[in-house]
């Protein structure tokens, strides 16, 4: 019975019936009258019999035992008269026609065979066998893994040689486009590695080392890395023990169910167990050894974590103090008032400046025609220089597109362009900064009036927001107030007149709403003065006839932590007002998005919501018909002209199996750049916002479309429609499509790290072809215009950073959703995922060293969302295993297994209430401590490093040159057009 597998390609199995039926319905340790195929080992075989009588005869009975095809068969003797026959008309077969196949020998037998020697239950295989997941898995490894070997050879022999595409940040230049690029441990690293020995000489790079060279991103995608490297080796522990009993049971207990197991792979795995039989037990007991490990590994992190965090929240840098506010009211939205606010809450010395969004589209429009301006005069200079002889200038026309138009000399056209420009953007700057600066004197009035005591109350500067929203929508729509008063319906009037009569009809309705008891003059002509500043802005606002218009947004910065760390934990008495957040690094912000509207900004998160979830939807078409390609069974029942190629061409079984995980990967790199899109409409004030959001999109995408779509493989559309009217039912299929798929994944997991993980980010292949594109393109003629990207072609000195978001919200995640699903299921698994982190680790601790700047470092937040995901990924995976165990019927194991994932709730909940929160914030005893640090040092209190850094940008420089401008500008024969202009 243990060599049952053996079979070839038909299998038989019949009762003999005579004037005795035989029964193969019973076999405590033989196989039920199961034969083997021609050539086969046949199993040994128990037959019970019951007489005419009714008496039962047992193996214990008289019997001999004779040869069928290979195979001994014991029978009852007095029954050997009817195998002697079957005996003899097979021996006729075999002189007659040869060794049949197992299929032409029961036709031939059931044509020759009397009628009183009966068949019954024949169980005939006429299909060809389908490819087994071991050769699939083996042919992936040599496919993917000669790919990787190649390309991991040539990464080694280009590496000295090119030195500038292989070590970015050791190379930086005096012209490189960013500070964060250069790295002097690179420098150091790269001369010390050979092209070998850096794979294992990376490792002996402290995290500490990482974090002051590569920021504290990339000290948590090193540490994902270990934590999955870690848990790896919890299930390969557990392997000892897990596949002895998968493969022993399997091989010595028969069931139907099992017995069509025959690759080496599911022999290994809980699908070897037979249905209802205790030794899943063992699964059991590795699922919770598994998971516990995964939860004290998980509170482990959260202490480095923290450790790091609050020390990257110490930082000098811009983001660590400034706040950024919302919900701002109408008459504080200037920079006076805000400062004021904070002022008031805090000491009054804590404020370091405050900055209105302001909105701004002429002047913005006006910049950008400066800066590509300023960009042609610099490049023309350049011209001249290099081929002009210093002397001679290039030309251009100026119709569309320089192609036809009259000829001007570029250096003095762009120079009297740009001085007009300049010459506007410095007007609509000053014209700006004095509504800022009337508006602050409006504010400033108020607050001197209310310290002479002239208002004592609130209502002076707390203006009430529903009479704001009144007074916007009088003036938008021309009605009027409730008043006390009865209003009287205004007679017709042109146009012009009933802006006029608008802006005098809310200034009456402000007064009209705010009930107010018996004051003085000064506090009622104070109130009038608020009412038109608040009416003048709401007109702007609606109209668009000017910029200037302040936005419902503000960044306040502070001179100390302790005061940042107190603004973003403050509340208002009201929702969403004055609310406060952590500021996004200067770079990082998306200027048009700051100040939205709070409707806006929830519109802007239902409208990603219910994109992301179509394409969900719609995304199972090409991630199920990727899958297909993978089940032979599902692909033929779709298309079954496919399965009659395939018959004539074995190979394409072959073909389809190793293109399935290929096309998946490359599927699954086309969502980040739709996701990017959705999340940039839900109106995200920053990259790291739209970041977070995007990786939360991936994770769930991975974790439904390619893993839970590619599972069912199968009628993808049929099964949907099932879950939505069953949601249980989804636990089923999982269950049922789980325990045969781990090969699948354990592909794609090859596929991604051998090609895209490691061959493809070594070599860099899309930066250096991009970069060699630029080289034949665009501006080339200094050293400056050769490191700069130019119409979104990078060059090799202006390398791009690392993407966070999608590599660990597109790969790593699938890797631990595999992980957590296969780690007891299929032990092997487990083997697969860590050779998988290994290989990540050591390639992404390169990469941060010697390529990626550092521009985009968050300090660690997507490293909570990826926890967060992680153990919702845990839930799901052990609810998956009960599922699979139930449709087992463990009437034991299964039962045992509940409550794991409510331990797992629990251990959610538990992390929520303040682990989370504790990375957020910055602990009040460190924030005086650095403050203290800082005030006796000195080195900061200029803070440069902070001002004016949250000035739009548009608004920060009333005039633009060239950086060549002073030293060859002077020379040219626009000389005289510049003394004119300066």
């Amino acid at each position: 019975p243990s060599r049952r597998r053996r079979r070839a390609e038909a299998g038989l199995s019949f009762a003999i019936s005579g004037d005795a039926y035989m029964n193969a319905a019973t076999y405590p340790s033989g196989r039920g009258g199961h034969f083997g195929g021609a050539g086969g080992m046949m199993g040994r075989t128990t037959l019970q019999s019951a007489g005419a009588g009714g008496a039962k005869h047992s193996c214990a009975d008289k019997s001999s035992s004779i040869t069928i095809l290979g195979g001994r068969v014991a029978i009852l003797r007095r029954h050997v008269v009817t195998a002697s026959y079957v005996m003899f008309c097979c021996s006729l077969l075999f002189l007659s026609g040869g060794l049949p196949s197992g299929t032409t020998l029961v036709h031939r037998l059931l044509e020759v065979v009397p009628e009183e020697v009966r068949f019954t239950g024949a169980r005939i295989a006429t299909t060809e066998p389908a490819l087994k997941d071991s050769v699939i898995l083996l042919s992936t490894l040599k496919i993917y893994g000669t790919l990787a070997l190649i390309m991991f050879t040539a990464y080694a022999f280009l590496r000295k040689r090119f030195p500038l595409a292989y070590n970015v940040r050791g190379k930086a230049g005096p012209y490189s486009p960013d500070d964060t690029i250069a790295c002097s441990m690179a420098s150091t690293y790269f001369e010390r590695f050979t092209s070998v020995s850096w794979t294992y000489a990376i490792f002996g790079l402290s995290h500490e080392e990482i974090y002051e060279s590569a920021g504290l991103d990339a000290v948590c995608v090193v540490r994902i890395l270990e934590l999955g490297l870690k848990l790896s080796l919890v299930g390969m522990l557990q392997s000892v023990y897990l596949f002895p009993v998968y493969y022993w049971i399997g091989e010595h207990v028969y069931h139907p169910a099992t017995a069509s197991i025959t690759d080496p792979l599911q022999n290994i795995s809980l699908a070897n167990i037979p249905p209802g039989h205790h030794s899943a037990i063992a699964t059991t007991v590795a699922a919770y050894i598994f998971f516990a490990a995964a939860m004290y590994l998980v509170l482990q992190e959260f202490e480095w974590f923290t450790t790091y965090r609050h020390r990257f929240l110490c930082k000098a840098r811009a983001d660590n103090y400034t706040v950024y506010v919302t919900g701002i009211p109408l008459e504080l939205r200037n920079d006076a008032a805000v400062s004021s606010y904070f002022r008031e809450c805090f000491h009054s010395d804590s404020v370091l400046e405050a900055h209105v969004a302001l909105d701004i589209p002429a002047l913005e429009k006006k910049v950008a025609e400066r800066d590509a301006c300023v960009a042609k005069l610099e490049h023309a200079i350049n011209v001249r220089d290099a081929k002009g002889g210093g002397t001679v200038g290039p030309t251009h026309k100026t119709g569309p597109l320089g192609l036809w138009g009259p000829k001007v000399e570029s250096i003095e056209a762009y120079t009297e362009e740009l001085r007009k420009l300049n010459e506007e953007v410095a007007r609509a700057i000053e014209a700006i900064e004095m509504a800022q600066r009337e508006r602050d004197a409006t504010v400033a009035d108020a607050a001197a009036s209310r310290a002479d005591g002239v208002d004592t109350g609130a209502n002076c500067l707390s203006f009430d927001i529903e009479t704001t929203v009144n007074v916007v929508d009088s003036v938008t729509s021309g009605s009027e107030l409730e008043t006390p008063k009865k209003a009287t319906k205004p007679k017709e009037m042109s146009t012009a007149d009933s802006s006029n009569a608008k802006s005098k009809k809310a200034d009456v309705n402000v007064m009209s709403a705010l009930t107010f008891s018996p004051a003085s003059e000064s506090r009622l002509k104070h109130m009038e003065s608020l009412a038109e500043s608040v009416t003048s802005s709401a007109l702007e606002l609606i109209a668009g006839k000017k910029d200037g218009t302040p936005r419902d947004a503000a960044f306040v910065t502070f001179n100390n932590l302790t005061a940042t760390n107190n603004a973003l934990q403050m509340i208002e008495e009201r929702p969403f007002l004055m609310d406060t957040a952590e500021a996004a690094r200067p770079e990082d912000l998306y200027w048009g998005n700051i100040g939205l509207s709070h409707a806006r900004k929830q519109l802007g998160a239902l409208l990603g919501l219910t994109l992301s979830v179509l394409l969900m939807l719609f995304w199972t078409v090409p991630v199920g018909f990727v899958a297909t390609l993978s089940n032979l069974s599902a692909l033929t029942e779709v298309f079954p002209t496919v399965g009659h190629y395939i018959e004539a061409h074995p190979w394409l079984a072959n073909l389809f199996a190793q293109l399935a995980p290929l096309f998946l990967v490359v599927v699954v790199a086309m969502l980040p750049i739709i996701l990017k899109l959705i999340s940039q409409l839900e109106g995200h004030p920053s990259l790291t916002a739209v970041e977070a959001s995007l990786f939360a999109k991936l994770s769930w995408f991975t974790i439904i479309q390619t893993f839970f779509v590619s599972a069912i493989s199968g009628s993808v559309t049929k099964e949907i429609q099932n879950i939505l009217v069953s949601p249980v039912h989804a636990v089923d299929l999982l269950a049922m499509s789980l325990p045969s798929q781990s090969a699948y994944f354990m592909q794609i997991m090859l596929v991604q790290t051998l090609l895209g993980g490691v061959g493809i980010e070594l070599l860099r292949v899309s930066a250096v072809g991009m970069a060699a594109i630029r080289g034949f393109v665009g501006p080339s003629l200094t050293e400056k215009e050769r490191c700069t990207t130019w119409m979104g072609l990078r060059t090799l000195a202006d390398p791009l950073e690392y993407l966070y978001a999608r590599e660990l919200g597109a790969e790593v995640i699938l890797i631990f959703m595999i992980l957590f699903c296969y780690a007891a299921m299929a032990p092997l698994t487990c083997f697969v995922a860590g050779f998988c982190f290994v290989l990540l680790a050591s390639v992404l601790r390169n990469q941060f060293l010697f390529i990626y700047p550092t521009r985009n470092d968050s300090g660690g937040k997507l490293w909570v969302n990826f926890i967060q995901i992680i153990v919702v990924c845990m839930m799901i995976a052990q609810i998956a295993l009960i599922g699979v165990l139930s449709l087992k019927k463990n009437k034991i194991a299964a039962p045992l297994l509940i409550p794991l994932p409510i331990i797992t709730l629990l251990f959610s909940v538990y992390l929520k209430q303040k682990h989370y929160y504790v990375t957020t914030h910055l602990p009040t005893k460190i924030c005086v401590q650095v403050d203290k640090e800082n005030e006796a040092d000195g080195n900061v209190q200029d803070f440069q490093f902070v001002r004016e850094r949250y000035l739009q940008p548009s608004m920060r420089a009333k005039s633009s040159f060239p950086e060549n401008f002073d030293e060859k500008l002077c020379e040219s024969p626009a000389k005289e057009t510049m003394k004119r202009g300066w």
